[in-house]
């Protein structure tokens, strides 16, 4: 538990790092905008999780979560999913089984899996993340 508490403050302090050093830009509209950066702090987490998909109907493709934010997650599968349309995850946690709507914003090939970056089709609640750490790491 301890270790996890520090992981949690450890990434929370690179995460605000990150918002200061990201850089304004200043458009021809003559708006600041801020450029691209990671919206959520991200914690590493392992379990199971099954995608339910249009691209694969009546099958539940299983594979395992890596890391978790507010914002989505990124999860490895066997099989290549599109972004065509949204997905299922029904994601195994320690808390019991959690099924969240997402689409898939990403994905790359990695040593004989493929790794996909979901959003949530709505952000979860600001403790969603640190909850699932914690209870993961106990």
């Amino acid at each position: 538990m301890k270790a996890a508490k520090q992981c949690i403050q450890w990434i929370h302090e690179q995460q605000i790092q990150r918002k200061d050093d990201l850089v304004v830009d200043e458009s021809e509209t003559g708006k600041r905008e801020p450029s691209k950066g990671r919206r959520f702090a991200r914690f590493p987490i392992s379990f199971q999780v099954f995608v339910r998909t249009e691209q694969f109907p009546g099958q539940d493709i299983a594979g395992t979560v890596r890391n978790v934010s507010v914002g989505g997650l990124i999860a490895e599968f066997p099989v290549q999913i599109s972004s065509a349309a949204p997905v299922h995850l029904l994601l195994r946690t320690r808390r019991g089984p959690l099924d969240i709507e997402a689409r898939v914003v990403w994905s790359a090939a990695t040593k004989g899996t493929i790794r996909h970056g979901f959003a949530f089709t709505q952000p979860q609640d600001q403790d969603f993340a640190i909850n699932l750490f914690i209870d993961e790491n106990r």
